[in-house]
Protein backbone atom coordinates (compact mmCIF):
# COMPACT_ATOMS: atom_id res chain seq x y z
CA UNK A 1 0.00 0.00 0.00
CA UNK A 2 3.08 2.35 0.33
CA UNK A 3 3.06 3.04 -3.21
CA UNK A 4 -0.54 3.87 -3.08
CA UNK A 5 -0.34 6.19 -0.54
CA UNK A 6 2.58 8.12 -2.38
CA UNK A 7 0.50 8.19 -5.90
CA UNK A 8 -2.26 10.20 -4.04
CA UNK A 9 -0.28 12.41 -2.10
CA UNK A 10 2.48 13.28 -5.62
CA UNK A 11 -0.34 13.93 -8.11
CA UNK A 12 -1.84 16.30 -6.20
CA UNK A 13 -2.03 19.60 -8.36
CA UNK A 14 0.75 21.80 -8.46
CA UNK A 15 3.76 18.66 -8.17
CA UNK A 16 3.52 18.45 -12.06
CA UNK A 17 4.64 14.70 -11.81
CA UNK A 18 3.67 13.79 -15.44
CA UNK A 19 3.37 10.15 -15.52
CA UNK A 20 3.17 6.85 -12.79
CA UNK A 21 6.27 5.75 -14.31
CA UNK A 22 8.03 9.28 -12.77
CA UNK A 23 5.79 8.28 -9.68
CA UNK A 24 7.16 4.77 -9.47
CA UNK A 25 11.08 6.43 -9.55
CA UNK A 26 10.13 9.39 -7.16
CA UNK A 27 8.98 6.49 -4.76
CA UNK A 28 11.68 3.79 -5.14
CA UNK A 29 14.39 6.32 -5.43
CA UNK A 30 13.55 8.66 -2.65
CA UNK A 31 10.99 8.46 -0.53
CA UNK A 32 11.21 4.95 0.66
CA UNK A 33 15.22 4.83 1.10
CA UNK A 34 14.72 7.90 2.84
CA UNK A 35 11.73 7.11 4.65
CA UNK A 36 10.12 10.25 4.34
CA UNK A 37 6.59 11.25 6.68
CA UNK A 38 3.53 11.61 4.79
CA UNK A 39 2.49 13.73 7.08
CA UNK A 40 5.26 15.84 7.12
CA UNK A 41 5.40 15.78 3.67
CA UNK A 42 2.05 17.05 3.13
CA UNK A 43 2.21 19.86 5.72
CA UNK A 44 5.52 20.92 3.52
CA UNK A 45 3.70 20.82 0.21
CA UNK A 46 0.27 22.77 1.77
CA UNK A 47 2.57 25.41 2.77
CA UNK A 48 4.69 25.82 -0.64
CA UNK A 49 1.10 25.64 -2.00
CA UNK A 50 -0.05 28.43 -0.14
CA UNK A 51 2.88 30.87 -0.31
CA UNK A 52 3.44 32.08 2.75
CA UNK A 53 -0.35 33.00 3.12
CA UNK A 54 -1.77 31.85 6.52
CA UNK A 55 -4.55 28.93 6.66
CA UNK A 56 -8.16 29.47 7.72
CA UNK A 57 -6.86 27.03 10.29
CA UNK A 58 -3.78 29.79 11.34
CA UNK A 59 -5.81 32.63 11.31
CA UNK A 60 -8.56 31.27 13.78
CA UNK A 61 -5.65 30.36 15.60
CA UNK A 62 -6.57 26.94 15.43
CA UNK A 63 -2.85 24.93 15.65
CA UNK A 64 -2.49 22.23 12.98
CA UNK A 65 -1.18 18.29 14.60
CA UNK A 66 1.30 18.66 11.55
CA UNK A 67 3.45 21.90 11.44
CA UNK A 68 6.22 22.03 8.32
CA UNK A 69 9.50 21.17 9.05
CA UNK A 70 11.61 23.35 10.76
CA UNK A 71 13.72 24.19 7.13
CA UNK A 72 10.65 24.88 5.14
CA UNK A 73 9.37 28.10 6.26
CA UNK A 74 13.00 29.48 4.37
CA UNK A 75 11.21 28.25 0.89
CA UNK A 76 7.31 28.91 1.46
CA UNK A 77 8.00 32.50 -0.94
CA UNK A 78 7.86 32.10 -4.65
CA UNK A 79 11.01 33.71 -4.92
CA UNK A 80 13.42 31.82 -2.56
CA UNK A 81 12.71 28.99 -4.29
CA UNK A 82 15.58 27.86 -6.86
CA UNK A 83 14.08 27.33 -10.15
CA UNK A 84 15.86 23.72 -10.89
CA UNK A 85 14.52 22.00 -8.01
CA UNK A 86 11.05 20.40 -8.18
CA UNK A 87 8.10 21.32 -5.91
CA UNK A 88 7.77 17.95 -4.47
CA UNK A 89 11.70 17.63 -3.95
CA UNK A 90 11.21 20.96 -1.63
CA UNK A 91 8.64 19.58 0.22
CA UNK A 92 10.67 16.31 1.06
CA UNK A 93 14.19 17.76 1.32
CA UNK A 94 13.84 21.62 2.41
CA UNK A 95 16.46 20.52 5.16
CA UNK A 96 19.01 19.35 2.22
CA UNK A 97 17.88 22.28 0.25
CA UNK A 98 18.78 25.06 2.64
CA UNK A 99 22.06 23.29 3.61
CA UNK A 100 22.70 23.30 -0.65
CA UNK A 101 22.33 27.00 -0.55
CA UNK A 102 24.35 27.71 2.66
CA UNK A 103 27.55 25.65 1.68
CA UNK A 104 27.35 27.81 -1.90
CA UNK A 105 27.31 30.79 0.41
CA UNK A 106 30.09 29.47 2.43
CA UNK A 107 32.25 29.18 -0.78
CA UNK A 108 31.56 32.49 -1.42
CA UNK A 109 33.17 33.58 1.88
CA UNK A 110 35.66 31.91 0.96
CA UNK A 111 36.26 32.03 -2.40
CA UNK A 112 35.19 35.55 -3.00
CA UNK A 113 32.51 36.04 -6.43
CA UNK A 114 33.81 33.34 -8.05
CA UNK A 115 30.94 32.17 -10.29
CA UNK A 116 32.81 29.52 -12.35
CA UNK A 117 34.37 28.19 -9.44
CA UNK A 118 31.02 28.30 -7.47
CA UNK A 119 29.22 26.76 -10.38
CA UNK A 120 32.03 23.99 -10.45
CA UNK A 121 31.68 23.56 -6.65
CA UNK A 122 27.35 23.24 -6.96
CA UNK A 123 27.69 20.37 -9.82
CA UNK A 124 30.91 18.51 -7.64
CA UNK A 125 27.93 18.35 -4.69
CA UNK A 126 25.62 16.76 -7.07
CA UNK A 127 27.98 14.32 -8.30
CA UNK A 128 28.29 15.68 -11.63
CA UNK A 129 32.13 15.91 -12.97
CA UNK A 130 32.33 19.84 -13.66
CA UNK A 131 36.08 18.47 -15.74
CA UNK A 132 34.23 16.26 -17.77
CA UNK A 133 34.91 18.06 -21.73
CA UNK A 134 31.31 16.69 -23.10
CA UNK A 135 29.64 18.45 -19.98
CA UNK A 136 26.21 20.24 -21.16
CA UNK A 137 23.45 21.82 -19.46
CA UNK A 138 21.27 19.09 -20.63
CA UNK A 139 23.66 16.60 -18.62
CA UNK A 140 22.18 18.16 -15.47
CA UNK A 141 19.26 19.45 -16.21
CA UNK A 142 16.29 17.67 -17.66
CA UNK A 143 13.62 18.98 -20.23
CA UNK A 144 11.15 20.42 -17.51
CA UNK A 145 13.74 22.90 -16.23
CA UNK A 146 14.90 20.91 -13.28
CA UNK A 147 18.04 18.91 -12.08
CA UNK A 148 17.79 15.60 -13.19
CA UNK A 149 16.90 12.48 -10.55
CA UNK A 150 20.42 11.33 -10.64
CA UNK A 151 21.98 14.10 -9.57
CA UNK A 152 18.85 14.74 -6.71
CA UNK A 153 19.93 11.60 -5.42
CA UNK A 154 24.08 12.34 -5.52
CA UNK A 155 22.69 15.76 -3.26
CA UNK A 156 20.97 13.45 -0.50
CA UNK A 157 23.54 11.37 -0.51
CA UNK A 158 26.03 14.40 -0.32
CA UNK A 159 24.45 15.73 2.75
CA UNK A 160 24.15 12.36 4.59
CA UNK A 161 27.75 12.22 4.12
CA UNK A 162 28.68 15.70 5.04
CA UNK A 163 26.42 16.36 8.23
CA UNK A 164 25.48 13.09 9.40
CA UNK A 165 22.59 14.47 10.20
CA UNK A 166 18.73 13.02 10.01
CA UNK A 167 16.46 13.94 7.75
CA UNK A 168 13.68 16.36 8.71
CA UNK A 169 11.26 14.97 7.02
CA UNK A 170 12.15 11.02 8.17
CA UNK A 171 9.94 8.71 10.44
CA UNK A 172 10.96 9.23 13.50
CA UNK A 173 9.66 6.72 15.57
CA UNK A 174 9.15 2.53 15.44
CA UNK A 175 5.92 2.92 15.86
CA UNK A 176 4.96 5.42 13.15
CA UNK A 177 7.63 3.60 10.42
CA UNK A 178 5.00 2.33 7.69
CA UNK A 179 7.89 0.96 5.50
CA UNK A 180 9.13 -1.73 8.01
CA UNK A 181 6.32 -4.27 6.24
CA UNK A 182 7.71 -3.13 2.87
CA UNK A 183 11.56 -3.95 4.05
CA UNK A 184 10.43 -7.20 5.07
CA UNK A 185 8.78 -8.23 2.10
CA UNK A 186 11.48 -7.01 -0.35
CA UNK A 187 14.23 -8.87 1.99
CA UNK A 188 12.08 -12.00 1.32
CA UNK A 189 12.29 -11.69 -2.22
CA UNK A 190 8.50 -10.75 -2.57
CA UNK A 191 7.76 -7.43 -4.26
CA UNK A 192 4.63 -6.89 -2.68
CA UNK A 193 1.78 -8.49 -0.20
CA UNK A 194 0.49 -9.65 -3.45
CA UNK A 195 3.38 -11.62 -4.80
CA UNK A 196 3.89 -12.97 -0.90
CA UNK A 197 0.45 -14.13 -0.70
CA UNK A 198 0.53 -15.62 -4.61
CA UNK A 199 3.83 -17.29 -3.82
CA UNK A 200 3.19 -18.59 -0.39
CA UNK A 201 -0.03 -20.21 -1.60
CA UNK A 202 0.79 -21.85 -4.51
CA UNK A 203 4.02 -23.82 -2.78
CA UNK A 204 1.17 -25.16 -0.37
CA UNK A 205 -0.64 -25.74 -3.37
CA UNK A 206 2.80 -27.66 -4.94
CA UNK A 207 3.68 -29.53 -1.66
CA UNK A 208 -0.09 -31.06 -1.43
CA UNK A 209 -0.20 -31.83 -5.30
CA UNK A 210 3.20 -33.68 -5.02
CA UNK A 211 3.03 -35.61 -1.81
CA UNK A 212 -0.92 -35.82 -0.95
CA UNK A 213 -3.46 -35.85 -3.92
CA UNK A 214 -4.77 -39.31 -3.26
CA UNK A 215 -6.12 -38.64 -0.17
CA UNK A 216 -8.21 -35.50 -1.96
CA UNK A 217 -11.20 -36.38 -4.12
CA UNK A 218 -11.03 -33.33 -5.63
CA UNK A 219 -8.64 -29.95 -7.42
CA UNK A 220 -11.10 -28.04 -5.81
CA UNK A 221 -10.50 -29.72 -2.30
CA UNK A 222 -6.49 -29.23 -3.12
CA UNK A 223 -7.05 -25.58 -3.83
CA UNK A 224 -9.33 -25.18 -0.93
CA UNK A 225 -6.51 -26.46 1.79
CA UNK A 226 -4.01 -24.37 0.20
CA UNK A 227 -6.17 -21.59 0.86
CA UNK A 228 -6.56 -22.20 4.26
CA UNK A 229 -3.07 -22.92 5.16
CA UNK A 230 -2.05 -19.41 3.47
CA UNK A 231 -4.88 -18.00 5.41
CA UNK A 232 -3.94 -20.19 8.72
CA UNK A 233 -3.87 -17.21 11.14
CA UNK A 234 -6.75 -15.74 9.98
CA UNK A 235 -8.99 -18.69 9.92
CA UNK A 236 -7.91 -20.42 13.22
CA UNK A 237 -6.45 -18.18 15.42
CA UNK A 238 -8.13 -14.27 14.36
CA UNK A 239 -11.08 -16.26 13.17
CA UNK A 240 -11.74 -13.46 11.30
CA UNK A 241 -12.18 -15.64 7.94
CA UNK A 242 -14.71 -18.17 8.17
CA UNK A 243 -13.42 -22.09 6.51
CA UNK A 244 -16.55 -21.95 4.37
CA UNK A 245 -15.51 -18.35 2.63
CA UNK A 246 -12.73 -19.98 1.48
CA UNK A 247 -14.62 -23.07 0.25
CA UNK A 248 -17.39 -21.18 -1.64
CA UNK A 249 -14.48 -18.82 -3.42
CA UNK A 250 -13.15 -22.52 -4.65
CA UNK A 251 -16.18 -23.40 -5.78
CA UNK A 252 -16.55 -20.29 -8.22
CA UNK A 253 -12.84 -20.49 -9.53
CA UNK A 254 -13.23 -24.43 -9.95
CA UNK A 255 -14.85 -23.92 -13.37
CA UNK A 256 -12.25 -22.11 -15.17
CA UNK A 257 -9.91 -24.73 -15.78
CA UNK A 258 -6.16 -23.70 -16.15
CA UNK A 259 -7.05 -20.22 -14.65
CA UNK A 260 -8.67 -21.62 -11.30
CA UNK A 261 -5.32 -21.44 -9.36
CA UNK A 262 -5.18 -17.67 -10.49
CA UNK A 263 -8.44 -16.84 -9.80
CA UNK A 264 -8.38 -18.38 -6.49
CA UNK A 265 -5.44 -16.80 -5.60
CA UNK A 266 -6.52 -13.35 -6.18
CA UNK A 267 -10.00 -13.82 -4.41
CA UNK A 268 -7.88 -15.47 -1.36
CA UNK A 269 -5.86 -12.07 -1.49
CA UNK A 270 -8.70 -10.01 -1.40
CA UNK A 271 -10.50 -12.02 2.02
CA UNK A 272 -6.40 -11.80 3.26
CA UNK A 273 -5.57 -7.87 2.97
CA UNK A 274 -9.03 -6.91 4.40
CA UNK A 275 -8.74 -8.94 6.96
CA UNK A 276 -5.37 -7.71 7.43
CA UNK A 277 -6.49 -3.92 6.57
CA UNK A 278 -10.33 -3.69 7.83
CA UNK A 279 -9.86 0.05 7.30
CA UNK A 280 -9.41 -0.09 3.83
CA UNK A 281 -12.52 -0.24 1.55
CA UNK A 282 -12.45 -2.89 0.01
CA UNK A 283 -13.35 -1.60 -3.73
CA UNK A 284 -9.77 -0.26 -3.11
CA UNK A 285 -8.64 -3.42 -2.19
CA UNK A 286 -10.43 -5.64 -5.38
CA UNK A 287 -9.19 -2.72 -7.74
CA UNK A 288 -5.22 -2.66 -6.38
CA UNK A 289 -5.29 -6.80 -6.42
CA UNK A 290 -6.82 -6.60 -10.15
CA UNK A 291 -3.80 -3.90 -10.87
CA UNK A 292 -1.57 -6.72 -9.59
CA UNK A 293 -3.28 -9.23 -11.78
CA UNK A 294 0.30 -9.40 -14.01
CA UNK A 295 2.34 -9.67 -10.97
CA UNK A 296 0.56 -12.49 -9.09
CA UNK A 297 0.25 -14.34 -12.03
CA UNK A 298 4.32 -13.94 -12.82
CA UNK A 299 4.55 -15.29 -9.08
CA UNK A 300 2.55 -18.26 -9.52
CA UNK A 301 4.15 -19.56 -12.71
CA UNK A 302 7.73 -18.46 -11.32
CA UNK A 303 6.94 -20.76 -8.25
CA UNK A 304 5.38 -23.38 -9.99
CA UNK A 305 8.44 -23.53 -12.24
CA UNK A 306 11.17 -23.10 -9.53
CA UNK A 307 10.06 -24.69 -6.51
CA UNK A 308 11.44 -27.34 -4.87
CA UNK A 309 10.41 -27.77 -1.56
CA UNK A 310 11.19 -26.06 1.76
CA UNK A 311 11.29 -27.77 5.27
CA UNK A 312 8.54 -24.31 6.60
CA UNK A 313 6.10 -25.20 4.21
CA UNK A 314 6.28 -29.27 3.98
CA UNK A 315 5.89 -29.46 7.71
CA UNK A 316 2.78 -27.10 7.50
CA UNK A 317 1.19 -28.99 5.32
CA UNK A 318 2.12 -32.27 7.14
CA UNK A 319 1.12 -31.19 10.09
CA UNK A 320 -2.40 -29.94 8.24
CA UNK A 321 -2.98 -33.55 6.87
CA UNK A 322 -2.15 -35.61 10.00
CA UNK A 323 -2.96 -33.24 12.91
CA UNK A 324 -5.99 -34.21 15.19
CA UNK A 325 -6.23 -29.82 15.31
CA UNK A 326 -7.37 -29.61 11.51
CA UNK A 327 -9.34 -33.04 11.13
CA UNK A 328 -12.60 -30.89 11.37
CA UNK A 329 -11.46 -28.97 8.85
CA UNK A 330 -9.88 -32.07 6.68
CA UNK A 331 -13.35 -33.53 7.02
CA UNK A 332 -14.92 -30.26 5.69
CA UNK A 333 -12.60 -30.55 2.48
CA UNK A 334 -13.48 -34.43 2.13
CA UNK A 335 -9.93 -36.02 2.35
CA UNK A 336 -9.68 -39.43 3.56
CA UNK A 337 -7.83 -39.97 6.53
Amino acid sequence: MIHKVWERLLGKEGLSIASAKEVKKIVEDFIIPDKINPLAFSSNYEALLRGGIPSARELLGIEKDNQPTPSLPHFTFVANRPLVFPLWFIAAYPDILLWFENVGEEYIEVHGQDEDGLTAFHKKVLGTDSAAPSLKEEDLIDSKGNIRSKNLRNLVQAYKDETGKELETAIKALEDDIYLGYEFLKGLGAESNFTLIATNTTKYYLELTRNYSKRFNSEAAILAAAGLLDAGVYVVIERTINPSEILDMVQKSASLGEEALVDFITQLEIKILKADTPEIDISDIEMACIGERENIVNAIQKTKNEYVSEPIFAAAVSNFMNSSQFAPLRQMLGVTD
